[in-house]
């Protein structure tokens, strides 16, 4: 295998942030990326295997809008312009209500300002994207042997992060990174779903198949493909991607029009995004009213385990095609 898909020759091209360190398209379907199909039991199953984009980036990190008060009349879902370092209204907007009046809580722990529980409605998801080539897709046998876009979840990305740059102590133990981006000497990945405890839809299941194994003959042949048919993950990092931030404030005001606590604390012209005088005595009279909102603990998503996969289901997902 010669050096083109080394990890030192394709992380040069990722993003400053793009492993998530903090300092557009409309929601139509984008072909371009693959979705895993699930039956009725919500169970799905296929394997694939990462590749880089044909400037060599395996990568982006991708921040999204994720607004939403329950249905599909409230809720704006898009790619935040934070992603390359510019600003966003619904950021400004959670910033402003979170810190916004008393930050007091009751005997019950509930917050005693309303605001918070309209900046809880604004909130925000990472994602990274890369290219695949699809192997085996069961439900979509069409899929196979196409590239296309796949968007990961947090919970894959950190199966992916800790594939190639395992912890000290596991390296100490005699793990070794896996080359997951080489398309000769890497590894597929089974991507897997089930619904959780919880009713929601999990990937902790994913898993690398530990065999080393090639997805195409040559490098040649690798580099064709991917030059042809993978796409350009720059092309998400261009600001024209990005709605404007005027785009993005009307969709705020009138996401934010539709919340009747916003709208008594700041009154109708905050539906039209004018501004509004409030006074001291106002903002006492609106906390005193308002019944509070009960404090959610986030639960941090479960960090991907590094105990060695099993891959006889890889096995016989693959002995099933033959």
């Amino acid at each position: 295998m010669g050096n083109a898909f080394s990890w030192d020759a394709i992380a040069g091209g990722l993003q400053d942030n793009a492993f998530g360190n903090k300092k557009s398209y409309s929601n139509d379907v984008d072909t371009r990326f693959w979705k895993l199909s699930r039956d009725e039991n919500d169970n799905g199953g296929a394997l694939v295997r990462f590749l880089v984009d044909p400037s060599m980036v395996p990568f982006i990190h991708m921040e999204e809008i994720n607004a939403s008060k329950g249905g599909k009349n409230y809720f704006v879902s898009e790619y935040s312009p934070t992603s390359i370092g510019l600003k966003s209204p619904f950021e400004e907007k959670f910033s402003e209500l979170w810190n916004w009046g008393t930050k007091d809580k009751d005997d019950k722990g509930n917050w005693l300002c309303p605001m918070k529980g309209v900046a809880r409605t604004l909130g925000r998801k990472e994602s990274f994207i890369t290219n695949i080539k699809v192997i085996k897709d069961p439900s979509n046998p069409d899929n196979e042997g196409k590239i296309f876009l796949y968007k990961m979840t947090p919970t894959i990305f950190e199966k992916v992060k800790n594939a190639m740059k395992p912890s000290e102590t596991e390296i100490a133990l005699g793990e070794e990174p896996m080359a997951i981006f080489d398309p000769l000497e890497g590894n597929n990945f089974l991507v897997k779903a089930k619904k959780g405890s919880n009713n929601f839809i999990t990937y902790e299941d994913s898993k690398f198949d530990e065999k080393i194994t090639a997805a195409y003959k040559t490098e040649d042949e690798a580099l064709a493909d991917i030059k042809a048919n993978a796409h350009e993950l720059g092309d998400f990092l261009k600001p024209e991607f990005f709605k404007t931030y005027d785009e993005l404030n009307e969709m705020l005001t009138k996401f934010l029009s539709t919340d009747s606590r916003y709208i008594e604390v700041f009154g109708e012209d905050a539906k039209t995004g004018a501004a509004a005088e409030i006074t001291d005595a106002e903002v006492d009279a609106v906390v005193a009213n308002i019944a509070p909102e009960p404090v959610v603990e986030a639960k941090p998503e479960k960090k991907a385990s590094k105990v060695a996969p099993d891959t006889s289901e890889i096995d016989d997902l693959l002995a099933e095609f033959e």
